[in-house]
C-alpha cells in the first residue's frame, strides 16, 4: 500500500515532468511557469525538501510579479508558501517579512488572510513578540468563526495557540476560556477518549493550575494519562502534570508516588545519567522537601546537579533546591573549618582542617593509587563514606595494565556517592617517593594537582577540596615542607576562572602547621633555566614533564628504519680437489717400516733392562711364541685381538709392548690407523 510520502513523491514527480515540457514548450521565463513552479515547490516542502521548496517558489514569485505584478492576490499566495519554506529552514524573521507583504496585498479578510494572519503569528512568536501574536490570532480567530462558524474542527488549533499566547501575557482567564472551546471542539470532532485529546486536555489542565483549581485539573491530566495509558504511550510530562496536580492539593505522599514513577520512566528510556531526567528529579526532590525528608531531597538534587552541564537549563534550579535543604555549615567553610586563607589569580587557597569527606564542595580530590579501587588513609575514608556507588563508579573506570589513573594523572567519578557532600569525586595518584628519585617524583606530584583542577575546571566547580596527596607513607624520606610547597604551588598555576575556593585539608596538628608556613611563603619565581624533557620516542618534542608524559601518551612517531649498507661480495673460495683413492702399498709400507723401527726400540730396551713379565698372544695355539718383552712389572695376562682396540689407543698399546703377530701386518685397517 502506498504511503503518504509515496503519493507526495509522484506528485512532485509529475510537477517536475510537466514543468520540463512546459519550458520546452514556452521557455523558461514564460509566465505560464509560475502555477506548476508553485504546486512544485510546496510539494518539495510537503516532503520537507526545504531548500528546494525555497528555490522553486522563489523563482515562481518572480514570475508571477512580472506578469501579475507586486500586489496581485497571486502573488501574495505565492508569498505565503515561500514564508512557510523559510520558516521550515529556521529563519523566522525572512517567513514574518514574506508573510507581512502578502497579508498588506489582501483587501478582503477571507479564509486565506486568516491563514495568512496565523502563520504570521507563529512567526512572531518565534521571534519574542507575543503581542503582535496575540494580535494577529484573534483577527484569525474572527474570520475563522465568521467563515466557518464557532464550532468548526479548524478553530481548535488557532484557540490552542491563543490560549498559549494569554499565558505569556498572564492573562490566565481568558487562557482558560479559549482552551476549554478548543478541548470542547475536539472532543465533539474525535469523542471523549481519543489520544488526540492528550495535548488539549494537558494544556487545559495547565491552564487550571494556574488559577489554582487544582481539582479540575487533576481530572483533566488524570483523562490525559489514562488514554495514554491505554494507548500505552505513556510520557513522563503528563506524570509530572498528574503529580504536580496532588502537589498543589497538598497530596504530597501521592505526589511522590507519581514522579517516582516519571522518575523510573525517564531512567529507562534516558539512562540514569540522561539529561532528560533532571525535571523528574527535581520534581521528586521538592515531594520529599514537602514531606520533610530533607537528607532524600539532598540526595535527589545533589544527583541533579552532577547531571547538570554548564548549559542546562535546570542547572540554577538545582543550585536553589540544594540552598534550601543543604545542613548548617555551623560556622564552617564548605563543611571544613578554616585556618587562613591566601589569595589566588584566581579565587582563594583555604588552609582547613578536619577531614576531607565532610567538605560540602563541587569535587572533593581522593589521593588514590593506580588501581583506584580503595586503601588507607584518607582514601579509605572517602571509599566507606561514598559506600557502593561510589565503588561501582571506580570498577567501571577504564582500566590499562591493572592501572585506572596512572602516577600523576587524575580521573573523575561523577554522581551522588553515600554520604559525601560534592558532586564528583577526582582521584588523583601523587608519586611514592620510595619507588622514584626526587626531581621525577616531584615532576609527578605537580602533575596530579594540575590534573585534577584541570578536571574540576571542566566540570565547572567553583569550590575544590584537596586531600594532601603524597604526604602519608609515599611521602618516604622526601620533607613534607617540600610536598605541601609542590602542592601550594601547583595550585597557584593550575587555578582557573570560575574559582571560588580550593582547600587544602590538614588533618594532623603537623600538616596543619607546616601548610600555613608554605601557604605564607612568597610564590617561587619559576627560573627560565628549568630543565627540560625530551620525547623518548625521539620525535623531538620538549617541554616539562607533564607535558611530555602527556605527549608521549598520544605520540605516534616511528623513528626510520635504519639504512642497510650492503656487504662486500666476495667471490668464492676454490676449494682444492678431492684427492683420489688412497695408495694403500705405499700405506702398507711406510706402516711396517715404522712398526719395524718401533720394535728394534722396544729390543733395545728389553736388552738393557729385562723384564720379569710375558705377554703371549690370543691365538688359538697354546704354544708360547717368543717375540720380545717389556719392563712391565711381572703380569700374566691373555691379550684380546688387535682389532677390538680403539684406533685411538694403537699407538699406546705399541708404546707399552704389545706384541704383534706376522698376518696383522696384511689388515688394511692397521694400516689405515697407523697412517
Amino acid at each position: 500500500m502506498a504511503t503518504g510520502d509515496d503519493a507526495l513523491a509522484k506528485n512532485r514527480d509529475v510537477f517536475a515532468k510537466t514543468l520540463r515540457m512546459e519550458e520546452t514548450q514556452f521557455g523558461r521565463s514564460d509566465p505560464r511557469l509560475a502555477e506548476t513552479l508553485k504546486s512544485l515547490g510546496e510539494t518539495h516542502a510537503a516532503l520537507g525538501e526545504h531548500r528546494d521548496a525555497v528555490d522553486t517558489l522563489e523563482r515562481a514569485l518572480e514570475l508571477t510579479i512580472r506578469h501579475n505584478g507586486r500586489d496581485s492576490l497571486e502573488a501574495s499566495a505565492v508569498l505565503h508558501s515561500l514564508g512557510n519554506a523559510h520558516g521550515d529552514l529556521g529563519d523566522h524573521a525572512t517567513k514574518r517579512d514574506l508573510l507581512e507583504r502578502a497579508l498588506d496585498n489582501y483587501t478582503e479578510d477571507d479564509a486565506a488572510v486568516a491563514q495568512t494572519a496565523y502563520e504570521l503569528a507563529l512567526a512572531h512568536g518565534e521571534l519574542g513578540d507575543d503581542a503582535r501574536k496575540k494580535q494577529l490570532l484573534e483577527r484569525a480567530l474572527a474570520i475563522e468563526e465568521r467563515e466557518l462558524g464557532r464550532d468548526h474542527a479548524d478553530l481548535a488549533i488557532t484557540l490552542m495557540h491563543l490560549g498559549q499566547v494569554y499565558a505569556t501575557t498572564g492573562e490566565h482567564a481568558k487562557r482558560v476560556v479559549v482552551l476549554e472551546r478548543a478541548l470542547a471542539i475536539e472532543e465533539r470532532e474525535y469523542g471523549p477518549a481519543h489520544a488526540d485529546l492528550v495535548a488539549s486536555l494537558n494544556n487545559c489542565g495547565v491552564a487550571y493550575s494556574e488559577i489554582g483549581d487544582h481539582e479540575r485539573a487533576l481530572t483533566l491530566f488524570s483523562r490525559a494519562l489514562a488514554i495514554e495509558e491505554r494507548e500505552d504511550t505513556v510520557e513522563s510530562s503528563t506524570l509530572h502534570n498528574v503529580g504536580g496536580a496532588y502537589f498543589g492539593l497538598q497530596d504530597y505522599e501521592q505526589a511522590s508516588h507519581v514522579f517516582d514513577r516519571a522518575l523510573e520512566l525517564d531512567m529507562d528510556r534516558h539512562g540514569e545519567k540522561g539529561a532528560e531526567i533532571v525535571a523528574s528529579i527535581l520534581l521528586l526532590g521538592s515531594a520529599h522537601e514537602a514531606l520533610s525528608e530533607i537528607e532524600t531531597a539532598y540526595e535527589l538534587y545533589m544527583h541533579a546537579l552532577t547531571i547538570c552541564g554548564g548549559d542546562h537549563p535546570s542547572l540554577e534550579a538545582c543550585r536553589e533546591a540544594l540552598q534550601r535543604v543543604a545542613p548548617p555549615d555551623d560556622g564552617l567553610t564548605d563543611g571544613l573549618v578554616e585556618i587562613e586563607r591566601h589569595a589566588l589569580t584566581h579565587g582563594e587557597l583555604v588552609v582547613s582542617s578536619g577531614s576531607v569527606v565532610d567538605a560540602h564542595v563541587d569535587a572533593i580530590v581522593n589521593a588514590a593509587n593506580e588501581r583506584c579501587l580503595g586503601g588507607s588513609g584518607a582514601d579509605g575514608a572517602i571509599t566507606r563514606a561514598g559506600g557502593a556507588s561510589l565503588a561501582e563508579a571506580r570498577q567501571a573506570l577504564p582500566v590499562s595494565d591493572d592501572k585506572r589513573c596512572h602516577t600523576g594523572d587524575a580521573v573523575l567519578t561523577s554522581g551522588s556517592f553515600g554520604s559525601l557532600r560534592c558532586a564528583c569525586v577526582i582521584h588523583a595518584v601523587g608519586p611514592d617517593y620510595r619507588q622514584v628519585d626526587l626531581k621525577k617524583g616531584d615532576a609527578l606530584l605537580r602533575s596530579a594537582y594540575g590534573e585534577a583542577m584541570r578536571l574540576a575546571r571542566d566540570q565547572d566547580c567553583s569550590t575544590v577540596a584537596f586531600s594532601l596527596l603524597s604526604a602519608g607513607v609515599f611521602r618516604g624520606s622526601r620533607s613534607l615542607d617540600d610536598v605541601l610547597m609542590i602542592a601550594v604551588e601547583a595550585l597557584r598555576d593550575a587555578c582557573f576562572e570560575g574559582l571560588d575556593r580550593v582547600h587544602l585539608v590538614a588533618f594532623s596538628p603537623e600538616e596543619q602547621e607546616v601548610l600555613q608556613r608554605v601557604a605564607a611563603a612568597p610564590p617561587v619565581s619559576v627560573e627560565s633555566s628549568e630543565e627540560e624533557y625530551a620525547c623518548e620516542r625521539g620525535c623531538g618534542f620538549t617541554g616539562s614533564f607533564g607535558d611530555v608524559e602527556k605527549h608521549e601518551a598520544a605520540c605516534a612517531y616511528e623513528p626510520p628504519a635504519p639504512v642497510q649498507t650492503p656487504r662486500p661480495v666476495t667471490p668464492p673460495q676454490k676449494l682444492p680437489p678431492l684427492s683420489p683413492e688412497p695408495d694403500w702399498a705405499k700405506i702398507a709400507t711406510a706402516a711396517r717400516s715404522k712398526v719395524e723401527m718401533l720394535e728394534a726400540r722396544v729390543r733395545a730396551l728389553e736388552r738393557a733392562s729385562p723384564s720379569k713379565s710375558r705377554y703371549y698372544d690370543s691365538s688359538d695355539s697354546d704354544e708360547e711364541e717368543e717375540f720380545f718383552y717389556t719392563r712391565t712389572p711381572y703380569t700374566t695376562k691373555k691379550l684380546p685381538p688387535l682389532d677390538t682396540l680403539p684406533a685411538r689407543s694403537l699407538s699406546a698399546a705399541l708404546r707399552r709392548g704389545r706384541p704383534l703377530r706376522r698376518d696383522d701386518y696384511e689388515r688394511r685397517s692397521l694400516w689405515q690407523m697407523l697412517k
